[in-house]
């Protein structure tokens, strides 16, 4: 990968970025999603939510990024509420969603620079230089005049990193990034998250089920289990963990079934 994108200085530091969850409970009507659930990613860290699906990653994920108000509880970002839409102006944060969220509309070019456009960022030429230098960070050149349905499932997950990193982004979130990927592909995508981490130097929120993922990209995993929150540790400590809900969901050999679950 080339050497990563400069711009204007936003209005916080990289430095700055950490993100706090306080005692954060989500529910939707009488459906209790997140349970008091309390965590905090370092700034600069790799930090995975890792969890069966239904466990509530992805509505916490969504809570982070302003998208859902939590129930009750608090989640803050760089010392400032997450809830209220301005914090979210004074930093760049972006979210790579599960199935990627593109523009069927539109080739893969104007996909990415779509946001800068519509928001008047740069003018035309910077925009083609960005979006240009981000398709070539992701071996993306070749599908810069495609439209998504023409690209393989590896390819469109790719594509949606690219447009999150045209926003050169300080908090950067993604959502079951491997899923439906053939392993290797899967690894690719690993791969590319752990790289962009050194280059870009984001604090990265990674939801994920997908266990290689997590113990290979990771500085610290928070374990959510039906809502709650059973673990936050290094990827070699939660291994270690001799919680026996831990062990059942790392180890896939294990009954799932297990009587252990029916009361949680």
């Amino acid at each position: 990968m080339s050497k990563s994108l400069t711009s204007e200085q936003p209005t916080v530091s990289n430095k700055d970025i950490n993100v706090k969850v306080d005692n954060v409970s989500i529910q939707f009507g009488a459906q209790s999603v997140v349970k008091d659930v309390s965590f905090e990613v370092k700034p600069g860290e790799v930090f995975a939510i890792m969890g069966a699906s239904g466990a509530g990653k992805s509505v916490l994920l969504r809570s982070i990024i302003g998208l859902i108000k939590p129930t009750s509880g608090k989640i803050w970002i760089a010392g400032k509420d997450a809830a209220i839409p301005r914090t979210h102006q004074s930093l760049r944060s972006t979210i790579v969603f599960q199935a990627g969220a593109l523009f069927n509309s539109m080739d893969v070019f104007d996909n990415l620079a779509f946001y800068p456009r519509e928001h008047h960022l740069h003018p035309e030429s910077k925009i083609r230089e960005k979006v240009l230098e981000v398709l070539k960070m992701l071996s993306l050149q070749d599908a810069a005049y495609k439209i998504p349905a023409e690209l393989s499932g590896g390819m469109r997950k790719r594509v949606a990193i690219a447009r999150a990193l045209v926003m050169e982004p300080q908090l950067l979130l993604y959502d079951e990034p491997t899923s439906e990927l053939d392993p290797i592909m899967a690894a690719t995508i690993s791969e590319i998250i752990a790289t962009l981490r050194k280059e870009t130097m984001a604090t990265s929120i990674v939801v994920t089920h997908d266990r290689d993922l997590a113990n290979s990209i990771a500085d610290r995993i928070a374990l959510i289990h039906k809502g709650r929150l059973l673990a936050v540790q290094t990827p070699e400590e939660l291994n270690n963990n001799p919680d026996p809900i831990v062990q059942d969901f790392l180890n896939p050999d294990i009954n799932v079934d297990n009587p252990r679950y029916k009361n949680l």
